[in-house]
C-alpha cells in the first residue's frame, strides 16, 4: 500500500468540507476531473472508500471521518508551521465566522470586538447567534465559543476558557420551603439535550411526578417569566 502525503489530503479535507466535486475544485483552484481523481488515488492508497454519496452529497465513511480527523490535524500542523516561520509581522486578515448563544454573543462577544478591532483592523468577524450547535467540520463556522465541550466533533481543537455556574431557585419569600418543594420546574427543550446541565436535570426529576427540573441563572432571579 502506498503512502498518502499532504497533497492527497487537501483533496480529500476540500472534498469533505465543500461535500462536493466541484465545490472542492472550486476552493482548490482546480478543475473536477482533477479532484475525482486525487479522490480516487486517495481511496486506492487506502484501500477503502472515504465518502459515500446521499441527498445530493458526498458524506464521509466510518473510514473517511478518520482520515478528515487525520487530515486537520496536519493541517493545522502546516498552519502553524507556517505562522511560526513568517514571524510576528504577518497581518492578521480576513473573515472568522464565530458562533455561540444569544446571551454569550450579546454579552460578551460584541463587547469585546472594538478592542479586539483597534489591533487588527483588516480583520472582519462574523457572529452567528445561534443555540443550535453549528458544524466546524463542515465549516458552518470556524469558531465555536460553546457552554458544553463538543462530543460529536472529535476533530477539532478544544479548549475550555471558563466556568459558568448554574443553580436551582425558588421564589425568595414568596412560598414556604414546603410549598417550594412541590412546585414545578422549568425544563430545557430536547434540542439542548448535550448541555451539561440539562443531564444533571433528567438524573434529578422534580417532586410529585412532575418533569425533570431547569436551573434558572441567578441574573435572571426575580425577573423570569
Amino acid at each position: 500500500m502506498q503512502d498518502l502525503n499532504w497533497n492527497d489530503l487537501r483533496f480529500v479535507l476540500a472534498v469533505g468540507r465543500e461535500q462536493s466535486l466541484a465545490a472542492a475544485a472550486r476552493r482548490l483552484g482546480v478543475n473536477e476531473s482533477t479532484v475525482g481523481r486525487r479522490l480516487a488515488d486517495a481511496e486506492s492508497k487506502l484501500g477503502a472508500r472515504l465518502f459515500e454519496w446521499a441527498g445530493g452529497a458526498l458524506w464521509p465513511s466510518a473510514a473517511g471521518e478518520t482520515v478528515l480527523a487525520a487530515a486537520e490535524r496536519v493541517e493545522r500542523e502546516v498552519q502553524a508551521v507556517h505562522e511560526e516561520v513568517s514571524g510576528s509581522d504577518a497581518t492578521v486578515a480576513g473573515t472568522v465566522r464565530l458562533t455561540s448563544v444569544p446571551i454569550l454573543v450579546n454579552r460578551v462577544l460584541v463587547p469585546a470586538l472594538p478592542v479586539l478591532f483597534e489591533g487588527h483592523s483588516a480583520l472582519r468577524v462574523e457572529l452567528i447567534a445561534e443555540p443550535r450547535d453549528l458544524s466546524l467540520t463542515r465549516r458552518e463556522a470556524d469558531i465555536a465559543l460553546r457552554l458544553a465541550r463538543p462530543r460529536r466533533e472529535m476533530a477539532v481543537m478544544a479548549k475550555r476558557i471558563g466556568r459558568l455556574d448554574y443553580a436551582v431557585y425558588e421564589p425568595a419569600g414568596r412560598v414556604s420551603a414546603g410549598e417550594a418543594a412541590a412546585l414545578p420546574w422549568i425544563t430545557y427543550e430536547d434540542r439542548m439535550a448535550d448541555l451539561p446541565q440539562w443531564r444533571w436535570m433528567a438524573e434529578h426529576p422534580a417532586p410529585g411526578g412532575m418533569p425533570p427540573p431547569a436551573t434558572v441563572p441567578s441574573c435572571c432571579r426575580g425577573s423570569c417569566g
